[in-house]
């Protein structure tokens, strides 16, 4: 399996993930392989290893944990992941990245998720759910530019590094 950074996983991947908790994977004859069991049949039609699972004869291994986005990756203990097409891989932490607390200036609630205003950022960002009594957004510094929500807290914490 390849070892990807987060510059390739970017590139090369496509979301969600989901976790392989073995090391021992194997492809052989269109069949991918997970202790034995069959996670992906590629002798199947279909562009998505879901497509090639809901049409192949053979009896499937239950996927791991999911992984739909870059926060969700990056805060995994785990290394081994496939992705939605069926490319497997190890994931490496290689950057080192500031977190930053930034007051939140605005919430707006759209009923299915908040949109997060923060003071010194000119980019808004979504989460989930409302975040009340939450005033202190975290938000994980790229080369010195906001990228993602990390956290929202009551209080501001202090400014800390992260692999990534």
């Amino acid at each position: 399996m390849p070892e990807l950074d987060y510059i390739q996983i970017c590139r090369k991947t496509l979301f969600p993930f989901y976790v392989l908790r073995s090391d021992n994977i194997y492809f052989e004859d269109g069949l991918l392989f997970l202790n034995g069991k069959i996670i992906d049949d590629r002798n199947q039609k279909g562009d998505t290893m879901g497509k090639r699972r809901l049409q192949t004869p053979h009896k499937l291994a239950s996927l791991g944990k999911s992984i739909f986005d870059f926060i969700q990756l990056i805060d995994s203990k785990e290394t081994r992941f496939v992705d939605s097409r069926g490319f497997c891989f190890y994931y490496v932490k290689t950057k080192l990245c500031e977190v930053i607390s930034f007051q939140i200036s605005k919430k707006l609630s759209k009923g299915t998720h908040t949109t997060l205003f923060l003071k010194g950022v000119n980019c808004p960002f979504s989460i989930s759910y409302y975040p009340t009594g939450k005033d202190w957004g975290q938000v994980l510094m790229l080369d010195g530019l906001p990228w993602k929500l990390v956290s929202v807290s009551e209080n501001k914490l202090n400014t800390y590094k992260r692999k990534i």
